[in-house]
C-alpha cells in the first residue's frame, strides 16, 4: 500500500500496438476497459475490490482508434460508446 494517494485501476483487454499520432509513431499500451479499485487492510491481510461492477471505457484510446481506422476526428454524440 502506498503512503500517498494514488488511483488503483483493475483493467481488462489491454491494447498493445504502434500507431501514428500527428505524423509520429507512438507505442500504445493501454487498457480498453477498467474499474477503479481499492485495497483495504484488515489486520495482516489485504483485500482488493472494485468500486463499480460496470467497467469504464478508455474513451481517449477509443477516440484515437476510431480516428486511426476511420479517419474521423470525433465520435458521433448519439452513439452508445460502451456498446
Amino acid at each position: 500500500m502506498y503512503p500517498r494517494e494514488r488511483i488503483l485501476l483493475y483493467s481488462r483487454f489491454l491494447f498493445f500496438c504502434n500507431i501514428e499520432v500527428r505524423c509520429e509513431q507512438k507505442q500504445v499500451v493501454s487498457p480498453i476497459l477498467f474499474n477503479e479499485a481499492i485495497i483495504e487492510k484488515d489486520m495482516d491481510d489485504y483485500y482488493f475490490f472494485i468500486n463499480h461492477i460496470q467497467p469504464d471505457i478508455n474513451e481517449s484510446l477509443t477516440q484515437l482508434l476510431i480516428t486511426e481506422v476511420y479517419g474521423h476526428t470525433s465520435i458521433n454524440k448519439n452513439a452508445d460508446i460502451k456498446s
